[in-house]
């Protein structure tokens, strides 16, 4: 799994980014394009980005969603990461991002959406 694929759905609580694959050297460019036309929408108050099935994520990765978490800031919205498998979440511990990031276990629960709905 070298590529990177990214999918945007919205939802009617939120933007869904699901990243597949890596976000390496050859996915940057992709996911920081990605991410800076949902981060650039007045209408998403809050996105969410599937880390799912994100097998792994580089230097570069992280900057873009550090670059999309302060765009969507400024205009009081907000970035949730949704489920990063132990590989990224790893990655995410060592560099302290678990402190910069609001991170949710499910995109149910992240979408506010209970077991019951």
């Amino acid at each position: 799994m070298n590529e990177l694929e990214i999918t945007i759905e919205s939802h009617e609580q939120a933007v869904v980014v699901t990243l597949k694959g890596s976000a390496g050297m050859e996915g940057n460019t992709a996911l920081r394009d990605a991410l800076r036309k949902v981060a650039a929408n007045p209408l998403a108050a809050k996105v969410l980005v599937n880390m799912e099935q994100l097998a792994f994520t580089s230097s570069l990765g992280l900057g873009a969603l550090i670059e999309a978490h302060t765009q969507l800031q400024h205009h009081g919205a907000e970035l949730v990461l949704v489920n990063p498998n132990p590989a990224v979440m790893k990655v995410l511990k060592t560099t302290q991002l678990v402190r910069l990031f609001k991170i949710q276990n499910s995109l149910r629960e992240a979408l506010g959406i209970s077991a019951t709905d």
